[in-house]
């Protein structure tokens, strides 16, 4: 099995570009307001939020709840959110493998059972973390696009089961992104 690290550089134009569609999933359910700015700088549309994403308590269900797929990259977006939220899991034990690594990044997430405590805005910092899983994974990846300084994330074995050319679309898009090989991989 190939294993390799996913180097993150953010940009500004991409530092909410994943969480953006969770945004468009609570600004659809009526949590937030959109409005459409022009940047006089580079003359690029930006999406901003009119008011400062606010915090949510958010409670995981099956079918037609909150998906529990989607748990770790809505902590991520709440690490955004003016004040504490709440993410309960209902779905799952063991789904909150991934705050420790997020913690590694300056996330302060607490949890308690079932339960996690996010309190933002955050400020994060790149590091060396590991994806524990797919979702974990994405969060990671969604929180090294946020942070400051390069993330580095290995472990993206578990991602690639999910994501096809996450570096080449994500490239695309503007990221600063590499796919490196581990010391001793070819």
């Amino acid at each position: 099995m190939s294993r390799y690290r996913f180097a993150l550089r953010p940009r500004w134009i991409l530092s909410h570009l994943f969480v953006l569609a969770l945004v468009a999933a609570m600004v659809t359910a009526g949590f937030w307001q959109i409005s459409r700015l022009q940047d006089k700088r580079d003359r690029n549309d930006r999406v901003a939020a009119r008011t400062a994403l606010a915090p949510v308590d958010v409670s995981t269900l099956p079918h037609p709840g909150f998906a529990t797929d989607l748990q770790a990259q809505m902590m991520v977006l709440l690490l955004l959110a003016e004040g504490t939220s709440i993410l309960t899991e209902n779905v799952f034990e063991n789904r909150f493998v991934v705050v420790d690594e997020l913690n590694r990044l300056g996330a302060g997430i607490t949890t308690s059972g079932h339960h996690a405590v996010v309190s933002g805005p955050r400020g994060l910092t790149g590091t060396v973390v590991e994806a524990p899983d797919l979702r974990g994974g994405a969060a990671l990846v969604t929180a090294g696009l946020v942070a400051d300084g390069v993330t580095e994330v290995r472990g993206m074995h578990h991602v690639d089961r999910g994501y096809e050319d996450l570096v080449g679309k994500l490239g695309r898009l503007g990221a600063d992104v590499e796919r490196v090989a581990d010391q001793g991989e070819r």
